[in-house]
């Protein structure tokens, strides 16, 4: 799966005493849609899984430098069961946060890639010890997949995926592609599970394909990332505010926040771009911009071999460099 310890193959170079460097991609190779948490001076990041067993890896760091596997959370038949599931299913984009004194992990498992129909389950588990043995999970909804929740600061929890339209061309919210059918929100709780209304609060820009939705809370604005037009050349991350958290929610006035659209020269990656797959959670840190996708962190989509790609963990830090002690170095090659 591509792992290894801390700071196996990473170059760190003493600019001056105490300054490190991050080589990007921090995590080589298959691993997808970065999910980011930060718990105090701890920072975590858990992958996709896919079809493979035991289901989705997190790993740690405290520099954010040097990050080694800590976790596969699903590990047991009962939190996750495979059995049937066709290459390129099971776990899709995890969504790992952090409240009330424990970790938190929203996953999706996948049964169907081909057809009108997904079959995403969505489901949740939580542990008190990022290293322990995760609770059975607690079966959220299948309406679609990409899933996240967010803990407010009222004490309420809200959970939003995106909607799978199977119903066919014309039927959508979005028309640049049906099937992705805007972000929809439910309060969710504990021991209630889903409660209240479903709403719809977005329905993506005129790129389409609108995914992978993770919600922020910044002085009384409610904040929406999601990653749209797919995850090859065209994909971005779109932003989106709010006042309330059912909305209605304003696209950003440069809409696309990251994207890798228009980055090709000579049919190559430009080197001075940075691809991504959106990611999430809320880092007050400000690391990228949270596919997993979660946290804050993003899929580098690099050509390999004509039209097939490999993803890996890109890490953007923003304006707090000396606090952190990092110096940025961001590069785009064979893992």
């Amino acid at each position: 799966m591509g792992m290894r310890g801390p700071s196996q193959g990473l170059r760190i170079p003493d600019f001056h005493k105490g300054l490190k460097m991050i080589e990007n991609p921090v995590l080589r190779g298959f691993n997808a849609d970065p999910s980011f948490c930060r718990v105090g001076a701890d920072y975590y990041i858990a992958v996709s899984t896919f079809e493979w067993y035991p289901g989705v890896q997190i790993h740690h760091s405290t520099d954010l430098v040097n990050w080694r596997l800590v976790s596969r959370p699903l590990r047991r038949a009962a939190q996750l069961d495979m059995r049937g599931n066709p290459d390129s299913c099971g776990i899709w984009a995890p969504c790992l946060s952090y409240a009330d004194g424990k970790f938190w992990l929203v996953y999706t498992d996948v049964k169907r890639l081909d057809g009108a129909f997904k079959d995403a389950h969505n489901y949740i588990v939580t542990c008190d010890r990022i290293d322990g043995d995760w609770s059975d999970p607690v079966y959220v909804t299948s309406s679609g997949f990409d899933p996240t929740l967010f803990h407010d600061d009222d004490g309420r929890k809200w959970f939003a995926n995106m909607r799978w339209n199977h119903r066919g061309q014309g039927t959508g919210l979005n028309p640049a592609h049906d099937a992705f059918d805007g972000i929809e929100l439910q309060e969710w709780h504990p021991e209630q599970g889903l409660i209240g209304d479903v709403t719809t609060i977005y329905t993506g820009t005129d790129l389409g394909l609108t995914e992978a939705p993770h919600l922020f809370k910044r002085d009384g604005w409610y904040y929406l990332t999601v990653a749209e037009g797919g995850t090859g050349y065209d994909h971005a991350v779109t932003m989106a505010r709010s006042r309330s958290i059912t909305g209605p929610y304003e696209t950003h006035p440069q809409k696309h926040l990251i994207t890798a659209r228009n980055s090709l020269t000579d049919d190559h990656l430009s080197p001075d771009v940075l691809l991504g797959c959106a990611g999430d959670r809320d880092d007050p840190v400000g690391i990228g911009l949270g596919c997993g996708e979660g946290n804050q962190g993003r899929n580098a989509l690099r050509p390999f071999h004509a039209q097939h790609y490999r993803s890996q963990v890109v890490i953007h830090v923003k304006g707090l460099d000396h606090d952190l002690g990092i110096a940025r170095r961001h590069r785009l090659t064979s893992a």
